[in-house]
């Protein structure tokens, strides 16, 4: 919507290296055509981002991984009680994953 009603406001703040735009996990890159934004996917539970990786799903597109582990269902009670080995986790999977660009 802002791309349509402010393109160079748009452009300003979202057609950079430093701005990451989290996509779907259906719609994994949704950067705008042209945009040099970071496409980023967002994860709830290493559950899932596991599942991804096993299913070959993370697009190759994809520069960064987001854990957000909160307290909320979707993140497993083992998750929230134990964040930081979690996070840490995620992190070598994800680096197995995805090589960002610079």
């Amino acid at each position: 919507m802002l791309r349509r009603s402010s393109p160079g406001l748009a452009r300003r703040f979202f057609d950079n290296r430093r701005t990451f735009v989290i996509g779907t996990h259906a719609d994994q890159n949704s950067v705008p055509t042209g945009y040099q934004s970071v496409p980023t996917v967002l994860y709830s539970s290493l559950a899932s981002l596991t599942r991804d990786i096993d299913a070959g799903r993370i697009d190759r597109s994809v520069d960064a991984l987001v854990y957000d582990p909160e307290h909320w269902a979707k993140t497993p009670a083992a998750e929230q009680v134990a964040p930081i080995q979690a996070m840490n986790q995620f992190v070598a999977l994800a680096r197995s994953q995805v090589t960002p660009r610079s």
